[in-house]
């Protein structure tokens, strides 16, 4: 909790690699009083099995870690499906934070950071960084001016 809010963080999760460093940052904020729930949003596709039973084994794990089920999959690429989970994202006085499944270094302070920008700034739902490795991001940040032409074009903003 901070500020007295509840804190969410919750993650659209496909990747065991990934999140198996993510969570470890993730206990750090936990055992610390920073972050009160953990949801693992399960995002895989087909062959995702053995990522979907190591999401399932960390809720068994932890209890602070809680896994939610897509309801569908949106019929466009699979990262469209990340929207859905906005409809669990209901408590009013809880702050959610959005950590994307291939983070695997998270500041001592970011989760402090981004629950003070997000209880500043009350009209969104969720709060998250911004994702360097988002196409949608770098073709945003390309056309600002602040990713060079010469690193590349970036097609369009598509996942």
């Amino acid at each position: 909790m901070i500020n007295g809010r509840k804190v969410v963080a919750w993650t659209p999760f496909g990747r065991e690699l990934s999140v198996s460093i993510l969570v470890e940052y993730i206990r750090r904020d936990v055992e610390r009083g920073l972050i009160d729930e953990y949801v693992l949003y399960m995002n895989v596709g087909d062959g995702q099995e053995s990522d979907q039973a190591y999401g399932y084994a960390l809720a068994e794990k932890y209890p602070w870690i809680r896994v939610i089920e897509r309801p569908m999959r949106h019929p466009g690429p699979i990262q469209r499906s990340t929207g859905y989970f906005y409809r669990y994202a209901i408590e009013p006085e809880t702050v959610y934070i959005r950590l994307d499944d291939d983070i695997v270094y998270l500041h001592e302070s970011a989760v402090e950071n981004l629950v003070n920008k997000r209880i500043e700034t009350p009209y969104p739902t969720a709060i998250f960084a911004t994702t360097w490795n988002n196409s949608i991001v770098s073709w945003f940040a390309q056309q600002a001016g602040v990713i060079p032409r010469e690193f590349g074009e970036v097609g369009g903003p598509y996942c």
